[in-house]
C-alpha cells in the first residue's frame, strides 16, 4: 500500500491517504479527501488546491503525484465562469448531458 500525506492550509494535524501504485492523480486524491473529510455538501461551491509544501508549487489537474509525498491542501471558491471540476465526473457527465438536450 501506497500513502500520500496531506494538511490543510490551516489545520495542525497530517491525514493520510493510502492507494495502491506508484502515484496517484489530483483528481483521485481530491476525490479521496473529500470522501475521507465527509465534505460533499460543502464543496458545492468550492475546489481543493494541492500545492508542494517545500515550495508552494500548485499541482495541475493533469499531474501525478507519487507515494509518500505530503501536500498541502487549501479550500478555493470555484469560478462562477468555470464550475466544473476536474474530480467531479458526475456534475460534468450531467453538464454535456443537459448542453446535448438543448440542441
Amino acid at each position: 500500500m501506497s500513502c500520500v500525506h496531506y494538511k490543510f492550509k490551516s489545520a495542525v494535524n497530517v491525514e493520510t491517504i493510502t492507494f495502491d501504485g506508484m502515484h496517484i492523480s489530483v483528481a483521485d486524491l481530491k476525490k479521496a479527501i473529500i470522501q475521507q473529510k465527509k465534505m460533499g455538501k460543502l464543496m458545492e461551491n468550492f475546489d481543493l488546491q494541492l500545492s508542494k509544501p517545500q515550495s508552494f508549487d500548485v499541482y495541475k489537474d493533469t499531474d501525478l503525484i507519487p507515494k509518500n509525498s505530503s501536500v498541502i491542501v487549501a479550500r478555493i471558491p470555484v469560478e462562477r465562469a468555470n464550475k466544473s471540476r476536474s474530480w467531479d465526473s458526475s456534475r460534468i457527465d450531467m453538464s454535456t448531458a443537459l448542453s446535448s438536450q438543448k440542441v
